[in-house]
């Protein structure tokens, strides 16, 4: 297969097509410092079999930064860290590149301090416009880019990777829309170039110099369109870079850059191909790869040299060991839910992934065989339970589980099933779980309730209850009445729609109310939320997607409205002190969940309280659901 065969970027070999993107991750000391949790967490994911290990986005100045826990490459005593990491990976068997970024515009001014530079004084990001840099700044700018990738080649890196996309600075010498400069600089293409040349007398001319650029910002023509790349492209390899990568966007349309699950999988592989036709360096691409058989055709067919998995390798740090060993079953593969990365990175706190909570926690989370033979019972087959009892027997417990219903999956299974919005994607942890529990002998049966009787009965050392949640329904009058449904009872196809359809919830009911939105015979959808906004509980691209799909089908989105009462055409609320009734033939509550935990009161005082955990919804809903699902279900198992 194409996609093993070893790949050559100017003296570099690479030993197979498999690469890590760079994702920041904010695990770095607060000035810019290799820590050890970055060591442990990139010497498992070299050991996973990847080609490449790219080093996440590294700030090579203090007033570049855009996260408050970064990675840095600004000053000379840094070095001895990346050293430390650079060898980690080799030991472990991968190559490594180091990604040297400048946020120009996009810095972040309350990691840096300072007001935030670029090509010129326009477009500011959040609330602070940038200040245009001088001739003689630029090209300080581009001695110091040119001194950091000495540091990457002193650090033990196989190559230097500039980061010239998703609108940093690199790139916003290049787009049209940002540069408006009567300097030399003004010419769009000689900041990049210059700054290639003088990396390149800086490394020397063996060592490999490559790039992330944008294939395409999808900001108009205005802006870098996919035209422009490729003359970007070509004036790159001119100048001496070795090797393409190919991604897109920026900030204000990140979710182009990183793509929700409601898209297709591997959308950017057609500016490849577009670039590919133009340059004749290597050239790989990201985007939604989340699935070997994808990322393999893609190398195949020529789209691409080699692909990038981004969230992907967050997911599963071994994605290419498990292909390579045949066994593309076990790849836990990315949902793209931004759960555990993008939420939680742009809050500027650590990054994890929602569907792997052992990320980052690779020294503390450790599987330890238990000392002696112990028996396990799992209650509830969602995430949670499902999570909790492969990690039990991985341990070596004997488990079973309980699931009342006749499959497992829970209600993450039910989400997947959407009617009319794409969220299938989510049935991937839930596969991915069913086949280990089986490949671990977890005796599992469905279709089988749990009571105080058949626990107490089991004879077992402890319980885990996973129970789940139940929808809550506000207490207003009207709620029973009979127009009135929970967002499950929809999702199972027992909802009957009317034409005109409210949706009590838009924290939560953000993607349900998508949904409804393109069911046949509904003809107005409404959205009513007590807060300030739709789609809360998403992450940003999640979020920005849903409400353009409802404005799109021009959905009533009614904010700061609360709900008092149904009555008999449709809802009352309450906005402002005054008094609304909102016509519907059909109300959908979506406003989290209720913890199912009667089983739990139950057998309070009949098992140990030692020996019975609780995890999930059953003991903490309306969090960021699959992430607390998971981390809360791992943790309970590592530490039974």
């Amino acid at each position: 297969m194409k996609i093993l065969e070893p790949l050559r970027i100017r003296n570099m070999e690479v030993k197979n097509r498999f690469f890590s993107a760079p994702m920041v991750r904010n695990w770095a000391s607060p000035d810019g410092f290799v820590t050890e949790r970055q060591i442990a967490a990139y010497t498992e994911l070299a050991a996973g079999g990847w080609g490449l290990v790219v080093v996440e986005a590294t700030y090579m100045r203090p007033d570049g930064n855009n996260f408050r826990q970064m990675l840095g490459m600004w000053n000379d005593r840094q070095v001895t860290g990346h050293e430390e990491l650079t060898h980690a990976i080799h030991l472990a068997g991968a190559k490594c590149v180091l990604q040297i970024m400048h946020g120009g515009r996009c810095s972040h001014v309350a990691s840096t301090g300072m007001q935030p530079v670029s090509s010129s004084a326009c477009f500011p990001w959040g609330d602070n416009t940038p200040r245009e840099l001088s001739t003689e700044e630029v090209e300080k700018l581009i001695d110091d880019y040119a001194l950091a990738s000495l540091r990457t080649k002193e650090a033990g890196y196989d190559a230097t990777y500039i980061h010239a996309a998703h609108g940093f600075i690199v790139s916003q010498f290049i787009d049209p829309m940002i540069n408006n400069r009567r300097d030399k600089y003004g010419d769009l293409m000689r900041f990049p170039t210059d700054l290639v040349k003088a990396i390149r007398a800086a490394v020397g001319p063996d060592y490999p110099i490559m790039a992330r650029i944008n294939g395409d910002n999808f900001m108009g023509d205005q802006s870098t369109n996919a035209e422009r790349a490729k003359e970007y492209g070509q004036a790159l390899e001119a100048a001496g870079v070795d090797a393409l990568d190919i991604s897109s966007a920026q900030f204000e349309n990140i979710w182009y850059q990183i793509q929700p699950p409601y898209w297709k999988r591997g959308y950017l592989v057609y500016l490849a191909e577009g670039m590919k036709q133009v340059v004749n360096i290597p050239l790989g691409v990201a985007g939604r790869i989340n699935d070997p058989n994808l990322a393999r055709g893609i190398v195949e067919d020529g789209s691409a040299d080699w692909v990038d998995l981004g969230r992907g390798n967050l997911a599963d740090p071994e994605f290419p060991k498990k292909f390579i060993e045949g066994r593309p079953e076990d790849i836990r593969k990315c949902i793209a839910c931004g759960e555990g990365c993008l939420k939680r990175l742009f809050n500027q706190h650590t990054v994890t992934c929602a569907i792997n909570p052992r990320l980052g926690r690779e020294r503390m989370w450790v599987m330890k065989p238990i000392a002696a033979p112990s028996k396990l019972l799992v209650v509830g087959g969602g995430l949670a339970g499902m999570e909790a009892a492969r990690v039990a027997a991985e341990r070596g417990f004997s488990v079973t589980l309980y699931e009342k219903d006749k499959d497992l999956g829970g209600n993450m299974a039910l989400y997947a099933g959407m009617p009319k919005l794409h969220l299938r994607e989510f049935i991937n942890p839930v596969d991915w779980l069913k086949t280990q529990l089986k490949k671990l002998g977890v005796e599992v049966k469905v279709g089988t309730e749990a009571t105080e009787q058949n626990v107490t009965a089991a004879n077992v050392d402890k319980v885990i209850l996973a129970t789940g949640g139940t929808p809550f329904k506000p207490a207003i009058p009207g709620i029973d009445k009979p127009f009135v449904f929970t967002e499950d009872d929809y999702l199972m196809g027992k909802a009957k729609l009317g034409r005109k359809v409210v949706v009590l919830g838009g924290y939560w009911g953000a993607e349900t109310a998508v949904s409804l939105t393109r069911e046949k015979g509904v003809e107005q959808v409404t959205v009513l939320e007590e807060s300030g906004d739709v789609g809360d509980a998403l992450d940003f691209c999640r979020k920005v997607n849903v409400q353009a799909y409802l404005a799109e089908a021009k959905a009533v989105m009614l904010t700061e409205h609360r709900a008092i009462a149904i009555i008999d055409d449709g809802i009352r609320a309450i906005a402002n002190g005054q008094l609304k009734d909102i016509q519907a033939d059909t109300v959908v509550v979506s406003m989290g969940r209720v913890a199912n935990d009667g089983l739990a009161k139950t057998l309070e005082g009949k098992v140990p309280v030692a020996d019975l955990k609780k995890v999930g919804d059953c003991n903490r809903p309306n969090e960021q659901p699959i992430l607390t699902a998971f981390e809360e279900a791992n943790y309970i198992a590592l530490n039974l």
